[in-house]
């Protein structure tokens, strides 16, 4: 017989036993197996089996199709392409030290990178092929400041201003959180505050906050979060109110601002993550009306409680973590917190790594874990902070070899593995409006843009 006058139940079943490539190939016979070879069921089966995933349907874990993807074939495309993810171009020279931080611009334009040796560069960036071109350096503005290691970088959201922290050194504990003018980078407002391992956010593109530590390093210490009203005058007001800590090693690395809600004007609440030793943490967010003159921030005592100290704040939530964090970040919508952990330590002078690390996904209005990532994770360090990456389909996390791993948010596995680095990857970033674009920094010196093919 002919081979389109085979029932097509048969040629479905034939094709069960092949391949994706095999199956792409026997779509050639004929029209009636083209048609056959686009059966859902049939692409599902091979998109599970690709992952690696169960095919039991009691506890396989694709169940649904992604919004605006018609098609489980469609699917198959888009997961299979991001396994081809190539690098676009390297920035090499530009850095003489270890590359900490990187991040882009809300509209996608710009990038900030900041370096161990006291560069922070900003770039130009063209999403479309995944480049960047140098727009200038910030060196000379830090070391006439006396800061000669950038950290951190942030920009506000109308991308007119970007704060900045910076190490005064390698020795010190101190470091400077600076508001800078996107468009030349000129300094507005210097800060000192009292522990370089504390990172400021932007509540919004007028108000900021700026964490501090007061006290022995070695003993207790006080917590402080300032608030800053900055105009283009450079005039600031300050709210403070700080509580006792113990050990600033296992204190907040990060202040996250987050607007469930998308108002933009206001900010709905603080997320701060807290180590607490040397094999426990937790995550504890705050209301905060920016609009009130009157506002105060505060941390955690020696306790671990978070008091409330004012009718302006309240808590709104708090919850364990099973682990130790290694990086966190919110997604686009701010709805989800996404947590790398690495296992706990024993002892909590051993630096070496700590396995089995763990991404989970933590939804921020109530402060539940909702699902963990399966797949290969990267090795992390229980002492080293690494910025992980969202974006609306994927998440991006570096690790202690250089491998940056991607996984897909939808199904929450993993679907890419890029070699992309010699060294500790420190930092990942999606570009904001366009999520095809990744970009990676290493202790190995380097800047690589990635392009995610699109269907």
């Amino acid at each position: 017989p002919m081979w389109e006058d085979l029932p097509a139940e048969l040629v479905l079943k034939v094709l069960s036993y092949l391949s994706a490539s095999d199956v792409c190939l026997a779509a050639l016979i004929c029209r009636s197996w083209y048609a056959v070879s686009r059966n859902n069921n049939l692409w599902k089966r091979l998109l599970l089996s690709r992952l690696k995933i169960s095919l039991d349907p009691k506890t396989h874990k694709l169940q649904s199709l992604p919004e605006h993807v018609p098609s489980w074939y469609d699917e198959y495309k888009r997961l299979f392409l991001v396994s081809s993810t190539r690098c676009t171009q390297a920035v090499e020279g530009a850095f003489r030290d270890e590359v900490w931080h990187v991040c882009f611009s809300h509209d996608g334009q710009k990038m900030l990178v900041s370096s161990k040796d006291g560069n922070v560069r900003m770039f130009a960036v063209d999403s479309a092929a995944s480049q960047c071109k140098e727009l200038y350096t910030m060196r000379d503005k830090l070391v006439d400041l006396g800061c000669f290691h950038g950290q951190y970088t942030e920009f506000c959201p109308n991308d007119s201003l970007f704060l900045l922290s910076a190490m005064e050194s390698l020795v010190s504990s101190y470091a400077k959180t600076m508001i800078c003018k996107a468009e030349d980078g000129t300094v507005m407002l210097t800060l000192r505050s009292g522990y370089k391992d504390l990172y400021g956010a932007w509540v919004n593109s007028d108000w900021f906050l700026a964490p501090s530590i007061n006290g022995n390093i070695l003993g207790e210490q006080y917590i402080t979060l300032e608030l800053h009203y900055v105009r283009k005058s450079g005039k600031k007001k300050v709210f403070t109110s700080g509580v006792r800590s113990i050990g600033s090693m296992l204190a907040v690395d990060r202040v996250i601002v987050a607007d469930p809600g998308r108002r933009c004007d206001l900010c709905d609440m603080i997320i701060l993550v807290r180590r607490l030793y040397q094999d426990r943490a937790e995550i504890a967010s705050f209301s905060l009306p920016v609009n009130e003159m009157d506002v105060s921030l505060c941390c955690l005592d020696t306790h671990g409680e978070w008091p409330l100290e004012t009718d302006h704040r309240h808590e709104v939530g708090k919850m364990d973590l099973p682990g130790i964090p290694s990086g966190y970040t919110l997604s686009p919508t701010h709805q989800f917190l996404f947590v790398a952990m690495s296992e706990g330590s024993e002892n909590i002078f051993d630096v070496g790594p700590t396995t089995p690390p763990a991404i989970y996904e933590i939804n921020v209005p109530t402060l539940t874990m909702k699902r963990k990532f399966s797949g290969e994770l990267p090795k992390l360090n229980q002492w080293c902070f690494i910025f992980i990456a969202v974006s609306s389909q994927y998440v991006a996390c570096g690790s202690e070899d250089g491998t940056v791993r991607v996984w897909d948010r939808h199904h929450k596995v993993q679907v890419a593995s890029l070699d992309a680095h010699t060294a500790l990857c420190n930092a990942v970033q999606f570009n904001p409006r366009d999520s095809s674009m990744l970009v990676s920094v290493s202790d190995d010196r380097t800047v690589k843009l990635w392009q995610i093919p699109k269907v």
